[in-house]
């Protein structure tokens, strides 16, 4: 799992400033066959895929992502995905979808670079930083989310937890 969030951050990061060739045309939208249609579900697949996670063509629906199988959090981790929904936009659950980096940072396709333009469709793939008022949920994946809450159910308090290499858990 570590590894696979390292290569999908590392992939997210290489594309970085990458615009749309044109609205809504960009390689993430042929990839998952959605053309002139908003992609920021395209980019967070294509990097997962890309990292070997599975990840189900229907992630180009950003709503639909509330249905994969992964777990609700309220304590992103990077590798996660941050949903986004802002007022006005539609009526769905959220409207956009974007790869938690850490410490409150974001890598997200189809968006803009600052806080002007379209947020949801605004046609590239920037670095983002964005308070939680318009975070509609954080996702993580289920056997990693099991793996963290068996730590925190091991620490005791004031206790240090060591993480080796193969995923033993130890309280000292």
């Amino acid at each position: 799992e570590a590894r696979a969030v390292r290569v999908a951050i590392k992939d997210a990061r290489s594309h970085i400033g990458e615009p749309e060739v044109y609205s809504n045309h960009i390689s993430f939208a042929t990839e998952f066959h959605i053309d002139g249609q908003p992609w920021c579900g395209a980019f967070v697949g294509h990097v997962l895929r890309k990292a070997g996670v599975e990840v189900p063509q229907t992630i180009v629906y950003t709503p639909s992502i509330f249905n994969f199988g992964w777990v609700r959090t309220t304590a992103p981790r990077p590798g996660d995905l941050v949903l986004f929904k802002w007022p006005g936009i539609s009526r769905d659950r959220c409207d956009h979808v974007g790869l938690y980096v850490g410490r409150g940072w974001t890598i997200e396709g189809n968006t803009s670079p600052g806080n002007g333009g379209s947020q949801n469709n605004g046609g590239g793939v920037y670095l983002r930083q964005r308070g939680t008022a318009n975070v509609a949920a954080y996702f993580t994946q289920e056997e990693d989310s099991a793996f963290y809450r068996e730590a925190a159910r091991l620490l005791q308090p004031g206790g240090v937890l060591v993480i080796t290499h193969s995923n033993e858990l130890f309280d000292l």
